[in-house]
């Protein structure tokens, strides 16, 4: 006989308190309830911290099994393979010829900038060093990252940014070169600056709490004390980041507003003398609005040059100066609206002409302006192209490698090139066998010629043994989506005699192209017989802005669907196996892998998330976050129902599965406000809540899902040292999971995994 319950009062308090922690983990969101058991881990630092050390105790577990020797020997080869240069290209500014070089103290290298007159080299003399100037302390020499640099137009005045303990918080130094003094006061909070034209103010940008560059103040110059700065400018919308810049012609600044899709130009006259007054003079003045689509402004004494994204093509316009100074009158004595983002400013009072416009599958990655033309770097699916615009009829010529290979892909960009009226400018050449090489182009000429060629030192690699292949695979929804093949030369990629292990990285997001630089660690892979796939996902910018629109908003999980596309087309056509097959991506790059993971982690034998996106729509949801707004123009505002849904089906978070998943190593970064280590703290959690146990790969720990918690940032993680030890040990883990016995052995051993 049941003896029932007496006391109903104990009974509705018990009832209260269990729905009442069940309510702690609830998200009401867009009308729809979603439970998070982890939901209290944002604002829990007690949690966090306990969480860390049990992270830390399972990334033991993974190192005690990996083959110690190995790591050794690879990092070893590793960190001697490190530019071997120690001063980097000159720059003439002026009179002088600046550059940064290494310094070192008890084993520990920073920057120095020196300079020195032309044909003057030997008495080249250290202008800014930070340790000497006690702007940092030797704590933080390996961890300081120095960003900037800034010159008055005499030049007595230089600037620097830096950020001390690596953490996105910098601040600026300036320092009178004339007496060899620095000023007390360090600009906070401080991410660039530019001079006046007097050399008695800098307007400078300063962040918020949250990181955000989003007001420009003015500062006076003082030796001694503080004196309080002026508000010039401001911008409360949160899907926007400030930049304040000198035109090339150096008589105006301006102050960028830039959002992931969308950009706002205002710009200011620079007087010859200026005060801390605010006049009619000091105030800037809007030229173009978001729905003018302009991305970038530049003037020389020929004119204004603009950047314009309209109707699927990035468009370069040209304004007279007579014109750019009519249209500018019209505004001053009308403003624009500044609540307004729908009204186009800049086509209603500007008048200008198209001069070039760029083929619908390029995208502009760089442009450099001078008296005589203006260069346009681009490219085109990793293939890069160099246009020259020659005034006045701005005639467009291709310049040419002289090697075809070097054009073929990589990254190229411009030097700072601070000159308006050089005879000749400087860029560089990047690409996964080349290292930062420097090429001169000759205006006249127009040939481009090699100032300095890659310096790798240690361990020679022979890269006439490799080569880069472009391969097509379809799509689901029949798109052609190219990937780069990194590989031995004796291998078809498309028919090798056995399945490889590859390795596949890519982004996908925001329009930005697809990275094709030189990373020594991918060398390390290619002598172990690796092979590197880098498909070209839509959301990315690889074939111009059109390519990024076809995978955002409602159409974002096209990217993670050319992700499972490229895997499912190595694995079909015999280039590997889903036991040889890793990959990596990061920040929102690593959100999209792990999405692809949920969706078909039987594709993957293991992969690596660098500062994984993971908490989508949660951090979406909150508008407080630092980035969530800006984020809005990529995934969508998740307050509107269709936008909900579209993330909802994405987030990695919460589309976790009772399913078997990978061996996983997540890199995060304490300092990172962009994407915390909570989010990757709860996501980990809940793969073990509900994940499967490992039966691929012999389980280490944790259902083999691996958080690394690294000192750094987002943007930045330690040393060069520190970043090359951390690939090393990506790499050895990969080899490790690899290459461990698992339930199917002989397939494995016929795949020559145990060679």
């Amino acid at each position: 006989m049941r003896i029932l319950n007496r006391n109903p009062i104990r009974r509705f308090s018990r009832y209260f308190r269990i729905n009442q922690q069940k309510a702690e983990h609830l998200h009401h969101i867009n009308g729809v309830t979603l439970f998070d058991k982890y939901k209290s881990l944002k604002d829990d630092y007690d949690l966090q911290s306990k969480f860390v050390e049990e992270e830390a105790v399972h990334l033991r577990k993974l190192k005690s099994q990996m083959n110690d020797q190995y790591l050794e020997n690879l990092t070893s080869k590793t960190l001697g393979r490190t530019d071997s240069r120690t001063e980097e290209m000159p720059e003439k500014i002026g009179d002088y010829f600046y550059y940064s070089s290494h310094r070192y103290i008890e084993d520990k290298d920073y920057l120095v900038i020196s300079r020195f007159k032309k044909d003057r080299r030997l008495d080249s003399e250290v202008v800014f060093d930070p340790v000497k100037e006690k702007a940092v302390n030797k704590r933080q020499i390996q961890s300081f990252v120095m960003n900037k640099l800034v010159l008055s137009d005499c030049q007595m005045f230089l600037g620097t940014i830096i950020d001390l303990d690596n953490n996105e918080r910098p601040k600026g130094f300036i320092k009178n070169l004339q007496n060899n003094s620095i000023f007390p006061v360090r600009l906070q909070d401080c991410v660039n600056f530019v001079f006046s034209k007097d050399n008695k103010f800098v307007y400078y940008v300063k962040q918020d709490k949250d990181n955000r560059p989003c007001s420009v103040y003015k500062h006076r110059i003082t030796e001694t004390g503080t004196i309080s700065d002026l508000l010039v400018f401001e911008d409360t919308d949160k899907k926007y980041f400030v930049d304040v810049q000198l035109v090339k012609s150096k008589d105006y600044y301006v102050f960028l507003c830039t959002g992931k899709s969308s950009f706002k130009l205002h710009i200011l006259k620079r007087q010859p003398t200026e005060t801390m007054l605010e006049t009619e003079h000091s105030r800037p003045v809007q030229i173009t609005s978001p729905e003018d689509k302009i991305l970038a402004f530049q003037k020389t004494s020929k004119g204004c040059f603009f950047v314009q994204y309209k109707n699927n093509t990035t468009r370069i316009l040209f304004v007279s100066s007579e014109d750019f100074e009519h249209g500018l009158n019209k505004l001053r004595n009308s403003p624009a609206d500044p609540n307004s983002d729908d009204i186009s400013i800049f086509e209603k009072n500007f008048n200008f002409k198209v001069i070039y416009s760029l083929p619908e599958d390029s995208t502009l990655t760089e442009s450099d302006i001078f008296e005589s033309c203006v260069l346009l770097y681009t490219t085109t699916g990793g293939n890069n192209q160099i246009i020259k615009l020659s005034y006045p009829n701005f005639e467009a010529t291709e310049l040419k490698f002289a090697d075809s290979v070097s054009q073929q892909y990589g990254n190229v960009y411009p030097s700072s090139n601070m000159e308006l009226d050089p005879r000749t400018c400087t860029f560089y050449h990047d690409s996964p066998f080349v290292c930062n090489e420097a090429y001169e182009i000759d205006f006249e000429t127009n040939k481009l010629n090699k100032k300095e060629s890659s310096s790798i030192g240690g361990k020679p690699f022979d890269t006439e043994s490799y080569k880069a292949s472009l391969l097509d695979f379809p799509a689901r929804d029949g798109t052609k989506i190219p990937m780069w093949c990194l590989h031995h030369n004796s291998i078809n990629p498309l028919r090798p005699k056995y399945p490889l292990r590859c390795f596949m990285r890519f982004y996908g997001c925001y329009g930005m192209p697809t990275d094709l630089g030189f990373s020594v660690t991918d060398w390390n892979m290619l002598e172990e017989n690796w092979m590197l796939l880098f498909p070209l996902i839509r959301g990315s910018g690889d074939f111009g802005p059109k390519w990024h629109q076809q995978a955002i908003l409602t159409n974002k999980h096209k990217s993670i669907t050319d992700i499972e596309d490229a895997a499912m087309f190595a694995i079909a056509n015999g280039m590997t196996h889903s036991s040889l097959l890793c990959a990596k991506s990061s920040s929102s790059g690593g959100g999209l892998l792990a999405a692809a993971i949920n969706r078909n982690p039987h594709l993957f034998k293991a992969a690596i998330l660098e500062a994984p996106f993971l908490d989508i729509l949660n951090m979406l949801s909150d508008k407080d976050m630092p980035l969530s707004q800006a984020d809005y123009e990529e995934f969508g505002d998740p307050s509107n129902k269709e936008y909900f849904k579209s993330i909802l089906s994405i987030c990695p978070y919460n589309n976790i599965r009772s399913q078997e998943y990978p061996s996983i190593l997540v890199n995060c970064y304490d300092d990172d406000y962009r994407t915390p280590v909570w989010q990757v703290l709860k996501w980990a959690r809940k793969v073990r809540d509900i994940a499967s146990d490992p039966s691929r790969v012999v389980s280490i720990s944790g259902k083999n899902i691996f958080v690394n918690v690294i000192e750094g940032s987002h943007v930045s993680a330690g040393s060069k040292k520190q970043v090359i030890e951390d690939r090393c040990f990506e790499l050895a883990f990969l080899n490790h999971i690899v290459r461990r016995k698992t339930l199917d052995f002989e397939v494995e051993k016929k795949l020559k995994l145990f060679n």
